[in-house]
C-alpha cells in the first residue's frame, strides 16, 4: 500500500512538473531584447514588454503606483512611470492600446511563477504562438494590497477630463476585461510598451 502511495505521488509530481514547463513554453516565442528589456511582437500598433514596471521576472507584479507618480510623490507635471523607470522609448500604454491589447487577443486563465493572471496570446494572422503573462497583481489602496490573484488593474496613460481620474484596464478570472475610468490616487501595475 505504502508502495502505491508512493508510485501515485512521484506520477503527480511528473505530471505537475510537466504542466509548468508546458506553460512556460507558450512564453518562450518571438522575446527580443528591447532597449534594455525583454518585449514581444504581438503583431499589434506596439510591442509589449514581458514583465511590469518594478519586477525582476514576468511572473512578479512589479510595484504599484498612483496615476502620474514615481514612488510617493506626484509631480505638477505629470510622469510617464514606464519611461522614467525604464527610459528610451518606453513607455505606459494607451487607452486605444489597452483595448487593442483586449480586442486582437485570446485571454487564458493561468498561473506563473505561483501568481495567477492572464495568458494573452496574439489572434494576429502571423503572430499566433505569441504570449505574454499579466499577473492579476490586484491594487493597492493606500497602504492596502487589495485583490491580489483575483483582479488586475493596469494604467494607461490616458487621462480624462473628469477630475483627479485617468483610464485603467481592469480583468478578472471570468473572461471579464475593459478600460474604465478610475480615481489616480488608486496604486496600479504598469506594463511597458515600445513604439515599433
Amino acid at each position: 500500500m505504502k508502495r502505491s502511495v508512493c508510485i501515485l505521488f512521484q506520477i503527480a509530481l511528473c505530471l505537475l512538473l510537466l504542466g509548468c514547463d508546458k506553460e512556460e513554453d507558450y512564453y518562450k516565442v518571438g522575446i527580443e531584447e528591447c532597449n534594455g528589456h525583454e518585449c514581444v511582437d504581438l503583431g499589434l500598433s506596439v510591442k509589449w514588454a514581458t514583465c511590469n514596471v518594478g519586477a525582476d521576472s514576468p511572473g512578479k507584479y512589479g510595484n504599484y503606483y498612483a496615476w502620474g507618480s514615481v514612488g510617493n510623490e506626484r509631480y505638477n507635471a505629470v510622469v510617464d512611470v514606464a519611461n522614467y523607470s525604464w527610459g528610451d522609448k518606453w513607455r505606459t500604454p494607451t487607452k486605444d492600446e489597452l483595448e487593442e491589447l483586449i480586442s486582437n487577443c485570446d485571454w487564458t486563465w493561468t498561473t506563473r511563477n505561483s501568481n495567477r493572471g492572464y495568458r494573452v496570446t496574439s489572434k494576429v494572422p502571423g503572430y499566433t504562438d505569441r504570449s505574454i503573462f499579466l499577473p492579476a497583481a490586484g491594487n493597492k489602496n493606500g497602504i492596502v494590497n487589495e485583490y491580489v490573484d483575483t483582479y488586475g488593474y493596469y494604467w494607461s496613460d490616458s487621462e480624462t477630463r473628469a477630475k483627479d481620474k485617468a483610464y485603467y484596464m481592469f480583468f478578472k478570472k471570468n473572461q471579464e476585461m475593459y478600460v474604465e475610468l478610475s480615481p489616480e490616487s488608486v496604486g496600479m501595475s504598469i506594463r511597458p510598451v515600445l513604439p515599433k
